[in-house]
């Protein structure tokens, strides 16, 4: 009995080390993301989409590589920052961030932890544009793209509506919002094709052959865990990010931290 209580803890203990050492890594995710109705001169359009950093901090080897990217756009999903995190690490990363290009942000649940009107501040101070129920607009070979930016759909203050106002003329419409059950508020009408989201960091411990432990089975976690979803009948495709951080335990388990090199393209005809 002895024995086996010795195993079992053994094995705990070194799960434990694991976790950790999982929740401490961190994988640059480049990938082609076919998006329906992707417009064709946007085809190829090179976006750095991270969220859910916490209080982790980018590692140099990551900021490395980065800088050797030549990205369009960067867009930062949400939660970067959260409660006890010192607003120098939050600036060091915005610096960062904004030197590789234009940064565009939308607000995460855990951002409103800590003082956001001095965190949207620094946001407009480091000319990061914050999209909190608002759109922009790019042009390309005479095709236009919306950004589309809601505010936190779990602290209820996201508004589509006011953000799809700013839509003034005809294009392509990305939503971007921290919480990926913004996709079940979303109606025909508002003719979004692609949505970008963070916030279920993939589970963050999941178990095999069940998955997530966190929340309850029909909870957004387990709808949207992670990676692309292709939703309502293939008109729309939703895309998850597992995240950098942690929230509440420094840990992962089968959810690998990661960010992203996004090479936007039409949707597949295959």
């Amino acid at each position: 009995m002895l024995l086996m209580i010795a195993i079992v803890c053994i094995f705990l203990f070194g799960l434990l080390i694991y976790m950790w050492y999982e929740a401490k890594t961190l994988k640059i995710d480049r990938r082609e993301l076919y998006l329906p109705e992707w417009p064709q001169g946007f085809d190829g359009v090179k976006v750095l989409f991270l969220s859910d950093l916490h209080s982790r901090v980018l590692p140099q080897w990551v900021r490395d590589e980065l800088k050797q990217e030549k990205v369009d756009l960067i867009i930062i999903g949400g939660d970067l920052t959260e409660k006890g995190v010192p607003l120098q690490k939050v600036e060091d990363h915005i610096s960062f961030l904004t030197s590789l290009g234009l940064t565009y942000f939308v607000w995460g649940n855990h951002d409103y932890q800590v003082d956001y009107r001095e965190l949207d501040l620094l946001m407009r101070e480091k000319k990061v544009t914050v999209l909190d129920n608002r759109a922009v607009s790019f042009e390309s070979g005479g095709d236009r793209l919306w950004l589309v930016g809601v505010d936190d759909v779990s602290k209820n203050r996201d508004k589509l509506h006011l953000a799809l106002a700013d839509v003034e003329q005809p294009g392509y419409r990305l939503l971007l919002s921290h919480n990926p059950i913004i996709v079940e508020k979303i109606k025909e009408s508002d003719q979004i094709h692609g949505v970008l989201s963070g916030h279920t960091h993939g589970g963050q411990i999941c178990l095999p052959f069940f998955g997530p432990i966190t929340g309850h089975r029909n909870s957004v976690v387990s709808k949207y865990v992670s990676g692309e979803y292709h939703l309502d009948e293939g008109k729309m495709s939703l895309f998850v990010s597992k995240g950098v951080g942690t929230s509440h335990l420094p840990l992962r388990l089968l959810a690998p931290p990661e960010l992203h090199i996004l090479t936007l393209r039409s949707k597949s005809e295959k």
